[in-house]
């Protein structure tokens, strides 16, 4: 109508945004401490650079002309990602934003090349870069600091931002300048998968339970403060898990007592935590020799004390038996994990004892949560290692010895011998 009677056409102009729109920048919560391989998010710990460039344009017609003003926009981010570790330690292999996904195979701490100045909206890609290097600048330009205790600033920075340049010694960030953001400058969902502390071998990314252990109660800087002298001997424990192919990539980031981080990773493992004589000590439920991954793990099979009725203190109950009836033993357990398989995506194993389904009914029990369990290989021996546990180990027996027998420590082997229960 503007054309038809001499109006000038209509123009329109985006408003302009004035910071970058972020998905998680928090001040004050704990650093991730990540272990083996597995997916974990970021947190933005810095941003400069912000910038909107305008785009305009117009048409013609009679009468007068129509513009539009729309803006593209940029910075230069710092994402917080884990504690760090030696130099090369800490590895990026995958990066996702929203839907798109980055691979390498190279395993391998790299640094881009000249950054390219690109939204990510469209570039999903299915097959792996050769290098680090390469996947980074496809991405956008990134680079990956390790945290290694030598680490200096981003040479950025230094350049352009003195008084944002520090080294952050210790920390795990990936950095980018003069990245392109998304419409209505946002960044999109971020997360990564990053290989981290204590991977065991080569051939298998994930962690000897026995490191992870020692490394997050005694490390100096990021451990619990646990004095190292106070460990036992782990030696067995640690048999247990590599011949068992017992391998964990646990990530913590939420503040509790050390120990409680411990008990469902403890659950999975078939092994109790014993604090005795002043030592920490892990003992295992095995009770069968196992060689896997080149090593041997051998029971200690021996009981402390054989005891007979001489040795109890209730002469009319001397040992008192009880037992869970089969019918309420759980009977299939299900296991959460990050499946590594499918992109770390949160995954529900359950296993079945069929023979005890069909004679007592279906007795499931709740949902564990291992999400410390990466492989489903692993998954499948923790969860049938729980189910053999609750179905076929349901007697308990109880009975009062006297202050001679102070030393006995939870997880001993005692022989207990009664004739009236038969043993």
């Amino acid at each position: 109508m503007g054309g038809l009677f001499g109006g000038g056409g209509q123009s329109f102009s985006e408003t302009r945004l004035g910071g970058l729109q972020v998905s998680q920048s928090v001040y004050g919560i704990p650093i991730p401490m990540v272990y083996g391989k597995t997916r974990i998010t970021c947190n933005l710990i810095d941003y400069v650079d912000f910038n909107g460039a305008a785009h305009t344009s117009s048409a013609g017609g009679k009468g007068g002309g129509s513009s539009n003003t729309s803006y593209s926009y940029s910075a230069t981010i710092l994402f917080g990602l884990c504690i760090g570790g030696a130099s090369g330690e800490i590895q990026l292999i995958s990066a996702w934003q929203d839907k798109n996904k980055w691979t390498t195979t190279v395993a391998t701490t790299g640094s881009a090349t000249s950054p390219v100045n690109s939204a990510l909206g469209s570039m999903a890609v299915t097959t792996p870069y050769s290098t680090p290097a390469a996947m980074y600048t496809a991405m956008g330009g990134w680079n990956l600091f390790d945290g290694n205790s030598a680490q200096s600033a981003w040479g950025y920075m230094t350049t352009n931002h003195a008084d944002h340049a520090i080294d952050y010694r210790g920390l795990a960030y990936f950095s980018c300048s003069n990245f392109g953001l998304l419409s209505g400058a946002t960044m999109g969902n971020w997360s990564y998968e990053v290989k981290g502390l204590k991977r065991y071998s080569v051939s298998i990314d994930d962690a000897n339970p026995v490191d992870v252990l020692t490394d997050f109660f005694t490390h100096p800087s990021h451990g619990a403060g646990f004095p190292a002298a106070k460990l036992g001997d782990l030696s067995n424990f640690s048999n247990w898990c590599v011949a068992s192919g017992l391998f964990i990539s646990p990530f913590f980031v939420t503040q509790k007592p050390a120990i409680d981080h411990w008990v469902d990773i403890l659950d999975a493992l078939a092994s109790e935590a014993v604090y005795s004589d002043g030592l920490l000590k892990i003992i295992p439920y095995g009770d069968a020799a196992i060689t896997g991954n080149g090593v041997t793990f051998t029971p200690n099979l021996s009981p402390a004390y054989y005891l007979t009725d001489d040795d109890y203190l209730d002469a009319n109950q001397p040992v008192l038996a009880t037992r869970i009836a089969q019918a309420n033993a759980y009977n299939q357990i299900p296991v959460e994990y990050a499946n590594r398989a499918n992109d770390y995506i949160l995954t529900t194993m359950t296993v079945n004892d069929q023979a005890t389904i069909e004679n007592y009914g279906l007795r499931p029990d709740s949902v564990h949560k291992w999400n410390f369990i990466a492989a489903p290989a692993v998954a499948a021996i923790a969860a049938q290692m729980k189910l053999q546990r609750s179905v076929y180990v349901r007697n308990q027996y109880t009975v009062r010895l006297s202050w001679m027998y102070a030393r006995v420590e939870p997880m001993d082997i005692l022989a207990l011998n009664e004739s009236a229960l038969g043993l």
